[in-house]
């Protein structure tokens, strides 16, 4: 599912939760904009509210009431001001991840500082200024299950990591393919040790429990289909 789809049916689920409605109308009410929303851009254009500062405080509350995640406030927004139907030009595929300037910790325009005030939760990612983007997708290739894991597993409404067999089976074979192209001094194998059994092990680190056997059917595959 891409990005786009995903941050959509996100938000969807939130709207059905008991209350939700409730509360837009009450927010409405609030900071006088009408009861069903306005009817277009142009008819914004007039409205007369309390402060900015107010509205998006509030507005954090819904985010962390609904578990909605901070990047997608602008739908929020958008369902506040305009109703569900309104068309947005957002870049919705990036709701997941957003950048924040260390000059600006402990200020308004934190952005981790409003990622915590709207509930939304998080993990940190520190990249050095010398890293190449390689290097950042490399990291995130390694590290990524435990990453997962610490989000997934955190509070008293943790799910557990649940991945169609279809998906996990393009992933298994992905990584297997991607460490086959790798030298064995990239694999970190010592002398001796097969090539096989350092790939079927690399890929305990994501959670697969593969054997050298199956390492070797899909290498084998692979090589076919190139020919």
């Amino acid at each position: 599912m891409s990005g786009d789809k995903r941050a959509k049916e996100i938000f969807y689920r939130a709207s059905q939760k008991d209350g939700f409605e409730e509360d837009i109308v009450a927010f409405r009410k609030k900071h006088k904009i009408p009861k069903e929303g306005f009817f277009n851009k142009s008819k914004k254009m007039d409205w007369k509210s309390t402060s900015r500062q107010e509205y998006e405080d509030d507005a954090n509350k819904l985010l962390k009431k609904y578990s909605i995640p901070f990047p997608l406030r602008r739908l929020l927004y958008s369902y506040i001001n305009y109703s569900a139907d309104v068309e947005h030009n957002y870049p919705l595929h990036e709701f997941a991840c957003d950048f924040d300037d260390p000059r600006f910790d402990g200020t308004r325009m934190s952005v981790e500082r409003l990622w915590k005030e709207s509930g939304t939760k998080y993990t940190r990612l520190l990249i050095h200024d010398s890293a190449s983007l390689e290097d950042v997708k490399d990291f995130l290739d390694t590290h990524w299950p435990r990453m997962e894991q610490d989000l997934r597993g955190r509070g008293k409404d943790k799910k557990p990591l649940v991945y169609a067999t279809s998906d996990k089976r393009k992933r298994k074979k992905e990584l297997v393919i991607k460490f086959y192209k790798m030298t064995r001094e990239q694999l970190g194998l010592k002398k001796g040790e097969y090539k096989n059994k350092g790939i079927a092990d690399r890929l305990k680190d994501y959670g697969f429990h593969i054997s050298e056997d199956n390492v070797k059917q899909i290498i084998s595959r692979y090589r076919r289909s190139k020919k």
